[in-house]
């Protein structure tokens, strides 16, 4: 997470509805990195899950994005920004979050890409 995905997701906020439960996968807050990367703050009154590898601050629910803890249809929006480069198969992610989502839900995906 960076300042800039920071105020790209504060965009997205505004202009879309996004339907609850709110699932942002890899949730950890690293030290130092707070004031930007913490997503819950800009949902305050809505239902809001993260999940992460590894217990820690900003994490409710220890999980992994290859086998989400969620029934099926079940999840209104997943958040997963900056994740999928940490992901072996980040196939089975991606299937993962369509067996999750309603029928009608979002997911706001990012991915940083580097090639020399």
């Amino acid at each position: 997470m960076n300042q800039f995905l920071f105020g790209v997701c504060k965009a997205v906020k505004s202009t879309f509805p996004l339907p609850e439960p709110i699932v942002e996968a890899g949730s950890f807050l690293i030290p130092g990195q707070e004031d930007y990367s913490n997503l819950r703050k800009l949902f305050p009154h809505q239902e809001y899950v993260g999940i992460d590898m590894r217990p820690g601050e900003g994490v409710d629910m220890v999980g992994n994005i290859e086998d989400l803890p969620f029934e099926n249809e079940s999840v209104g929006t997943v958040i997963a920004l900056n994740l999928f480069e940490h992901v072996q198969r980040f196939w089975v992610g991606f299937d993962e979050i369509y067996r999750v989502l309603r029928p009608g839900g979002a997911l706001f995906v990012s991915c940083p890409f580097f090639l020399h």
